[in-house]
């Protein structure tokens, strides 16, 4: 599949109908992807969420209605789904002023339609695909209720959260493993679940066991630091702008998995890596 003419087809009907709702489902419909996948595309693609894209385009285009066109404030909160106050609200926080305050073009926080094809820049991408075999894991999970943008975000406070139960996981993980296994399940428009696991065949009341399924994934390997947690969402972003565009696999439904080589000496800190498992197939 051509992620990029995905795009630009999704892009093109949201431009013809800024004045409806948009429901992301519809959305990527037209795509020809999946929900929660186009989100995820779209966001690393363009580098902001679907739901920022439309929302500063409708704000775009009902500014230059009020300011341009000298339509009322209501009439224009109507046209673009809101009401009135909902709509002032929203649009103070975009142009940083009241509808009724608008009095210049240079007022306007400009959101110009996008133009996927100014995106795309080649780029040698190193990268391996396995064909894994099924295996357990055991760990605990939460809900992560936030878009794709905050996602780095609310995974990095899952962790901070939660050290008590890291500390007991420790115990069933293999003696010479050094590795977290992250997955992520269940990804949709309002948020997805994320596990912090290791791999091991034994089970406790306190965890879930978790059955990663036969599945073939391509993996990406962050560079070796200190601290690949600061470089890791630019290895996302290089995926899905440059690989995921460029290739002869498309993203297959299951698990997305995040292996991390933690060594916890200061020694070897800087050995540290992230992979980045993504559950694909052949187009």
């Amino acid at each position: 599949m051509d992620y990029l003419h995905s795009i630009k087809k999704a892009i093109a009907y949201i431009e013809s109908n800024l004045t409806s709702e948009l429901k992301y489902s519809d959305v990527a419909k037209v795509a020809g992807i999946s929900s929660s996948y186009f989100q995820q595309i779209f966001t690393m693609v363009c580098g902001f969420s679907l739901g920022t894209y439309i929302r500063k385009r409708k704000f775009t285009k009902a500014a230059l209605d009020i300011l341009i066109d000298k339509q009322s404030i209501t009439t224009v909160a109507y046209k673009y789904g809101y009401t009135p106050d909902s709509f002032t609200k929203v649009f103070k926080k975009i142009h940083g002023c009241v509808p009724s305050k608008l009095k210049s073009i240079s007022q306007i926080n400009m959101f110009n339609r996008l133009n996927i094809q100014s995106i795309m820049e080649g780029e040698f991408m190193d990268y391996k695909i396995i064909d894994n075999k099924s295996f357990t894991l055991l760990g605990y999970k939460k809900n992560l209720n936030c878009s794709l943008e905050n996602r780095s975000k609310e995974v990095t406070n899952m962790w901070l959260e939660s050290r008590d139960k890291q500390y007991e996981l420790l115990k069933y993980r293999k003696s010479e493993d050094i590795r977290w296994v992250e997955v992520s399940t269940n990804v949709s428009d309002s948020g997805f679940d994320h596990y912090i696991t290791v791999d091991t065949e034994e089970t406790s009341k306190d965890f879930e066991t978790l059955v990663i399924p036969e599945k073939t994934y391509a993996v990406f390997k962050t560079d070796k630091c200190s601290y690949p947690t600061e470089i890791y969402m630019e290895l996302r972003k290089q995926i899905f702008s440059n690989w995921i565009t460029n290739n002869n696999y498309v993203l297959d439904n299951g698990p997305e998995l995040v292996i991390d080589y933690w060594y916890p000496s200061d020694e070897e800190k800087t050995n540290r890596y992230m992979e980045i498992w993504l559950p694909v197939k052949h187009k």
